[in-house]
């Protein structure tokens, strides 16, 4: 096929990966033009180094010298499995691309004991190497990928492959116990649904042959290696606390196998990194740690999307961008002019042209911590089981809410968590949701206010029974009732104690999480601390401000039903509050 009038050639073949697990590459290099050129790599978990997207057809269509050739693209691309995402954006503009299995997956040998091992990352230093040993190569390699595959950039990173220049890790988690457990609930649902695939990946879909196996021998041997690798659904469903042992090897998987426990190796000086991450991806604050902790040339970009998509804006010339800064001639060092650090961050709900901000640190400055009381109703904005205020300025006298469970409350089928495993995104009207649970509400808002950063949530809360699950919504009303969803957070109160954390959890609380910290909660009240996951939002005037609580996110997250339901009791008063962090000019009672 031709692209900017030159050939592409694909080579695939098995590479030595560490303690000499055969791993299936696939390589994408131009065979026109003057080689040798720098080579990007994603380190692949899901059978699928070929798949072509929407996204990258967008970035050819950027370019008009290649806008005659789409037509061509797409039909060869429906019929042409070995043509990879990337080579629509990459090839063109003189790199070569390589696609390479993780062990356990796809062609590649070797088992999967855990998601994120050291056999993992040591592999990914091993293929590193061999890439920048190839005649065809400059020397000069950069990785990239989204979710695990963002994640295992970092994990590479850390061990400092001579010829890594930088990576550019999008949607990445950073603490797999907060992705899986967050707050001590277990998310069942994006957990089997996620590992369920994968599983189904390694060992049912075919995989994709090298070039001396043309009869796919040696690949059906490795598929059949697959059905060794650990079902991660049994295995993380048994474990509920963040120090859990895993039976089977001894090891306590949140911590091995966690691209971010180490906080010595993310702080050491590293490789220069760009991450991409949305407001509605459920590793949105991951990314804010991730840009916390590790000590290199950095960028952020936190975009109006969820995890699957980049919300019809194409983000390849960044792509571009960084890549060419670090792999064009193998700058080592940064170049003059260019900031060591940088965040651009979109503002949700604010006017064209006003939409993306720029900082240098997270949170931005400007904004203050503005405390709302959980205070006694009606606001006459829904009909939930207590109508509450939520109250600015000196907090009211105190009292009670009283709430009998109701399991029923949800998110729905279409949240951030479910676009983190493929599914669809979208969330419904939350005011149906709203009438089932605790809720305080705003009077109307006397101008535009914006809010950016972790709002915070303070509850002093009891229950009949010996623990239960809270789940905390921040909303905007509208005038006709409608109530949308801007962010959560959600805690187990039993997992509710609050420990240093191990790193640079940007002032915010950590819940430790292990077993021995865990305590029944009871009728006694006792304070829960929830931040809610980051967002900037900018709350139109008119619109109220809207904090939901409920016990259940049935379609979402796994909570134990007793029968009959339990109580919540909520006191009100100073104890039980919302924290905002809202622009200064804004902040107002």
């Amino acid at each position: 096929m031709t692209v900017d009038g030159r050939t592409w050639l694909r080579e695939a073949s098995y590479v030595p990966g560490a303690c000499g697990v055969e791993l299936a590459a696939y390589v994408f290099r131009p065979s026109g033009g003057e080689g040798p050129w720098p080579v990007l790599w994603t380190h692949n978990l899901y059978n699928r180094p070929t798949r072509c997207g929407d996204n990258l057809r967008k970035w050819v269509e950027r370019f008009p010298e290649f806008a005659g050739e789409l037509a061509e693209l797409r039909e060869e691309t429906a019929n042409a499995p070995e043509l990879p995402d990337q080579l629509l954006e990459l090839i063109p503009h003189g790199y070569a691309v390589a696609i390479v299995d993780a062990r356990g997956s796809g062609s590649s040998f070797g088992t999967r004991e855990a998601p994120f091992s050291r056999e993992e990352s040591l592999d990914a230093a091993h293929v590193t190497a061999w890439l920048a040993s190839r005649p065809w190569c400059d020397g000069n390699v950069g990785m990239f990928g989204r979710s695990y595959m963002g994640a295992n950039q970092h994990t590479a990173a850390a061990l400092r492959p001579p010829a890594l220049r930088a990576i550019l890790p999008e949607m990445a988690p950073f603490d797999i116990y907060a992705a899986i457990r967050g707050g001590g609930i277990f998310r069942h649902d994006f957990a089997r649904s996620w590992f369920d695939d994968v599983r189904r990946r390694d060992t049912e879909d075919p995989g994709t042959p090298v070039d001396a196996d043309a009869g796919g021998v040696r690949s059906a041997a490795a598929r059949s290696g697959h059905q060794a690798n650990r079902d991660l659904f049994e295995m993380f469903s048994r474990l509920p606390f963040r120090d859990s042992v895993d039976a089977a090897t001894g090891l306590r998987p949140y911590l091995s196998s966690n691209p971010g426990h180490d906080a010595t190796r993310v702080r050491q000086p590293g490789v220069p990194t760009f991450h991409i991450a949305g407001w509605y991806d459920p590793f949105v604050r991951d990314a804010l740690v991730w840009f916390a902790n590790i000590d290199c040339v950095k960028r952020l970009v936190v975009g109006p999307w969820a995890h699957a998509g980049s919300a019809g804006i194409d983000l390849a010339e960044l792509y571009r961008w960084w890549f060419d800064l670090w792999l064009r001639g193998g700058a080592e060092e940064e170049p003059d002019g260019v900031p060591a650090a940088q965040i651009d961050y979109y503002t949700l709900g604010a006017p064209p042209g006003e939409r993306w901000r720029r900082c240098q640190s997270w949170p931005p400055s400007g904004f203050d911590a503005i405390t709302f009381a959980l205070a006694e109703g009606p606001s006459g904005t829904c009909a939930s089981a207590n109508d509450g205020v939520l109250a600015a300025g000196e907090p009211p006298a105190g009292g009670v809410e009283e709430y009998v469970v109701d399991y029923s409350t949800t998110s729905g089928r279409a949240t951030r968590w479910t676009n983190a495993y493929g599914g669809p995104f979208g969330y419904p009207d939350m005011s149906t949701n709203d009438d089932r649970a605790l809720t305080w509400t705003t009077p109307p808002l006397e101008e535009p206010t914006e809010m950016t950063g972790h709002p915070l949530l303070h509850v002093l809360a009891g229950s009949s029974a010996d623990d239960i699950d809270l789940f905390a919504y921040l909303e905007q009303v509208s005038s006709d009732g409608s109530s949308t969803y801007i962010t959560e957070g959600a805690l187990r109160a039993s997992h509710r104690a609050l420990h240093p954390a191990p790193y640079d959890n940007l002032g915010l609380p950590y819940h430790g999480s292990c077993e021995r910290d865990c305590e029944p909660l009871g009728r006694a009240p006792v304070e829960l601390v929830i931040d809610l996951l980051p967002t900037s939002w900018l709350f139109a005037a008119g619109s109220r401000i809207r904090l939901t609580l409920a016990c259940a996110d049935r379609d979402n997250a796994q909570t134990p039903a007793i029968d009959p339901p339990p109580t919540l009791t909520v006191h009100r008063g100073p104890s039980s509050r919302l924290v905002l962090p809202l622009r200064q000019s804004d902040a107002r009672g």
